[in-house]
């Protein structure tokens, strides 16, 4: 039997201890190494570097922008603004909006739902934009054009892009129409008369109306205003009010006249548009009468005057022939023959 050297004797015996120990390792130690290599790496690496590596974690997150396309106006003319992202998202991404101007959201316009535009957009995973339409909410006010002012708010999903802000204007475009109708003919020696200016819808600001005044009587010669000066040359609506009324004042003289015509139109201007009645025609008498003006219309251009009745006279005159005729009655009556 062959002797087994003294050398491999203790190679047999040492090789199991060393096996042993191997897996009686601490893992406290290993996580000693980690640390250690850890600390060697922040060593080696500048604080300046980690920095701009988490800068440019950040801003690898997609811009925002919004731009407006389309200005809503009044009565249903619907416009629209644009979202958009620098890059695609893989998910959806939810845009925070902040709403203001002089147009009041859910009161002058809303969503196409009829709803008030929401406080959030969300464009669809896998696309660049997403637009938003707004819906104007006529009413009957004469408002002139107002103010909505969007903007892209900060959230953690994206970063702001160059155009975060859009400002569009609601457009109040349909005028009222102002019409005029005589109301009172005036009348010497003091009845006063008067005509009327109307609106169609209400504003919210004083409304000018231009008028031009012509006829045979002659605007403060003939005639004046309560104020004992001319009528002048524009009447003005208050806000909130449809309409007003304008006074003719006539002047008292010993002339001996026919009646005059007062002649009253509304003129265009730039807050409103002509009614179907923009002429009125008034009759300036000479005595006291009692009917009202005339109204021209629009349409057919034609003065179509109402004239005054004069059946007085005509009154008295039955009368007196009716006493005429009972006194012949009495007369043959009484002298007829037995």
């Amino acid at each position: 039997m062959p002797s087994i050297c003294s050398p491999h004797l203790s190679l047999l015996f040492a090789l199991p201890l060393v096996l042993l120990a191997l897996l009686m390792a601490s893992p406290s130690a290993q996580g000693a190494q980690d640390n250690q290599s850890s600390t060697l790496i922040d060593a080696a690496v500048p604080n300046q570097t980690r920095q701009a590596v988490v800068l440019s974690a950040v801003s690898s997150a997609p811009s925002v922008s919004i731009a407006p396309v389309v200005n809503p106006a009044e009565p249903s003319g619907i416009g629209s603004f644009v979202v958009s992202l620098s890059a695609m998202s893989a998910t959806d991404t939810v845009v925070s909006l902040g709403i203001a101007g002089t147009a009041q959201n859910g009161v002058d316009y809303n969503g196409v739902d009829g709803q008030p535009l929401p406080a959030t957009v969300t464009i669809p995973a896998l696309t660049l934009e997403r637009s938003v339409a707004i819906v104007p909410v006529a009413d009957t006010l004469v408002e002139g054009d107002e103010t909505i002012v969007i903007n892209i708010q900060l959230n953690s999903g994206y970063q702001l892009g160059a155009h975060y802000q859009a400002q569009m204007l609601l457009l109040d475009v349909v005028l009222p129409s102002v019409s005029i109708a005589a109301v009172l003919n005036p009348a010497e020696p003091n009845r006063i008369g008067s005509f009327m200016v109307t609106m169609s819808a209400t504003s919210t600001t004083d409304t000018v109306v231009a008028l031009g005044i012509a006829g045979t009587a002659q605007n403060g010669f003939d005639y004046t205003g309560v104020d004992g000066q001319p009528l002048p040359a524009t009447v003005t609506i208050p806000a909130l009010t449809l309409q007003r009324s304008v006074a003719i004042v006539p002047i008292a003289d010993t002339l001996t006249e026919t009646d005059e015509t007062i002649n009253v139109s509304i003129l265009l201007n730039s807050g409103y548009q002509l009614g179907a009645t923009y002429q009125a025609q008034l009759l300036l008498f000479d005595v006291d009468r009692v009917s009202p003006g005339s109204t021209t219309s629009g349409t057919s251009g034609t003065a179509a005057v109402q004239t005054e009745s004069k059946g007085g006279c005509g009154l008295s005159s039955g009368i007196g022939s009716l006493l005429l005729l009972s006194v012949l009655l009495v007369l043959r009556v009484r002298f007829a023959k037995p």
